[in-house]
């Protein structure tokens, strides 16, 4: 997308973040990570708990307390992610 001139989006990143974790695809996923804190896309409800089950799925448990722990706003979505890793 960047190489065509596309800026990715929250959304984006939320939708291949889901199949990195299908996939178990946690270089990708880390740097999906990377590419979120480089432009600024904080870690919302959604995003937050999408990056906790990847690193969940992907065996990176101490990852995912990490996501979890610099998120500010835990809502139900955000806890169960965490429950379920």
């Amino acid at each position: 997308m960047e190489e065509e001139g596309v800026e990715p989006d929250e959304r984006t990143l939320v939708s291949v973040l889901g199949v990195c974790a299908h996939l178990g695809d946690l270089k990708t996923g880390k740097l999906l990570e990377d590419m979120a804190i480089r432009k600024k896309i904080g870690l919302s409800t959604f995003l937050g708990p999408k990056l906790i089950s990847m690193y969940g799925k992907c065996g990176e448990l101490d990852s995912a307390r990490r996501v979890f722990n610099q998120m500010v706003n835990k809502d139900r979505v955000a806890w169960n992610a965490m429950i379920t890793v």
